[in-house]
């Protein structure tokens, strides 16, 4: 049902509908938490299906915090990849986070980030000959070249997937969207 939370899951955190700040009417999501603790995933996705696909979404940071990430192939607290952005330091990382230990497989310079402005955001993730390839954009634009990791984890499994802020009382989510694969 669009407009609606009827089919995510978010058993795992706080959360609720600001009716105040939104892209599009009624409302988005505001994670009630100041960790990254807000893992989502469709009802209608499995997480079987969440080995390869995409996750579009428009999200603004407001006031001071500048930080925020997407996460996928979500195992536990110690086994995911992530999109990690960081205005507040400067930097994008595309990041595997294997048995608690972070691998930054791609960084570079923010140049498209403003706080208090609602960006769209879309995160691929695919696999190639056995190599992962991730790819970030906004607005149809790469935000930082395509990412590849040959360790491909957790390719037979999938996982959740989720996206959270440093603070996250001062992000919002909207108009998202999980596609897996078929």
């Amino acid at each position: 049902m669009k407009h609606s939370t009827e089919d995510w899951d978010f058993s795992s955190a706080s959360w609720e509908l600001d009716p105040v700040t939104y892209h599009s009417a009624p409302s988005s999501l505001h994670p009630l938490t100041t960790a990254l603790k807000t893992y989502i995933k469709t009802t209608v996705v499995a997480n079987d299906k969440l080995k390869e696909g995409r996750f579009r979404t428009y999200i603004i940071t407001l006031g001071d915090v500048q930080a925020y990430e997407v996460r996928f192939r979500y195992q536990d607290e110690d086994n995911y990849y992530c999109i990690r952005v960081n205005a507040g330091e400067n930097l994008q990382q595309v990041i595997r986070r294997k048995a608690g230990v972070e691998t930054v497989l791609r960084q570079q310079t923010v140049n498209w980030w403003a706080k208090d402005t609602w960006k769209d955001l879309n995160v691929y993730w695919w696999e190639s000959n056995g190599v992962l390839w991730i790819r970030i954009t906004s607005n149809g634009t790469k935000i930082l070249p395509d990412t590849s990791d040959a360790q491909n984890n957790w390719a037979d499994v999938g996982g959740r997937l989720g996206f959270g802020g440093y603070s996250t009382l001062l992000v919002r989510v909207d108009d998202t969207y999980i596609y897996g694969s078929p």
